[in-house]
């Protein structure tokens, strides 16, 4: 292993150790998805090893409490970098217009499916063939639910859960799934309010097809993470990280105009 860098401290490299045990442990046990791990651990090493960095490692440092350090602080930093440069997700870049007209066709579904299962259960209970279809999906589920859990504690190296532990979450898992599905059937009621949710929202960038619009991308996210986390869009470590990642020279007076 390299020698930590001046220009991270102590307990910013004792978690980044860690970070990379973590996830070479993921590419070692994940032939499937080994890229993906292999990508995290290139983002973190760049941002440890890069002095481009530093501001990024003093602007954290100073704001996060003692209590916090050798925590998780590091890997939520460097998971969310990972995040914003992976780029838009397909529903943040529809069209305002778009998104309204969708969105209120999904949530006017979602409410009419709705009637329509109360009223097929207007005694209270659930038709058999609906009842039986809606187990075996819980079952599928709460199995998939089940298997994450164990393999996560295997893949990260936490102590292995009990039997009973795991039956417990998988237990868990269908009665929350099958909670959704009965009574008034909220889980439908939960489908409507993202779809509105969604329709009133704003796309992240308006003109995803732009040569400079996975960097505005990232700096977009990256001020609204830093925000969310210490009050202050941190626009100097921002520009640090997109000179590093998109080969600019950006500055924070350049991040304020484009990521307001």
């Amino acid at each position: 292993m390299d020698e930590r860098p001046d220009w991270v401290p102590d307990w910013g490299w004792d978690e980044y150790l860690r970070f990379v045990r973590k996830w070479s442990g993921w590419v070692n046990h994940h032939g499937n998805f080994a890229d993906t791990g292999q990508l995290i651990l290139e983002v973190g090493k760049k941002v440890v090893f890069e002095r481009e960095c530093a501001k990024l490692w003093r602007a954290i440092g100073r704001r996060s409490p003692d209590a916090c350090k050798n925590s998780n602080i590091v890997h939520g930093v460097l998971m969310r970098i990972v995040f914003a440069l992976k780029g838009p997700a397909a529903d943040e870049i529809v069209p305002a217009r778009e998104r309204k007209e969708r969105g209120t066709r999904i949530a006017r579904m979602a409410l009419d499916l709705q009637q329509e299962m109360m009223n097929l259960s207007s005694s209270g209970v659930i038709p058999r063939s609906f009842a039986e279809a809606f187990f075996n999906g819980a079952e599928i589920v709460s199995t998939q639910v089940r298997g994450s859990y164990d393999e996560f504690e295997n893949v990260f190296g936490k102590i292995p859960l009990s039997a009973e532990a795991l039956d417990e979450i998988q237990f868990s898992a269908r009665d929350g799934f099958l909670a959704g599905l009965k009574g008034n059937f909220p889980a439908l009621t939960a489908l409507a309010a993202g779809a509105k949710t969604w329709m009133n929202s704003e796309p992240a960038i308006y003109r995803p097809n732009d040569p400079g619009a996975k960097r505005l991308y990232f700096l977009r996210q990256m001020t609204s993470y830093f925000r969310s986390i210490y009050g202050t869009p941190l626009r100097d470590a921002t520009a640090s990280l997109a000179n590093l990642f998109f080969d600019g020279n950006l500055d924070a007076a350049t991040v304020a105009k484009l990521a307001p």
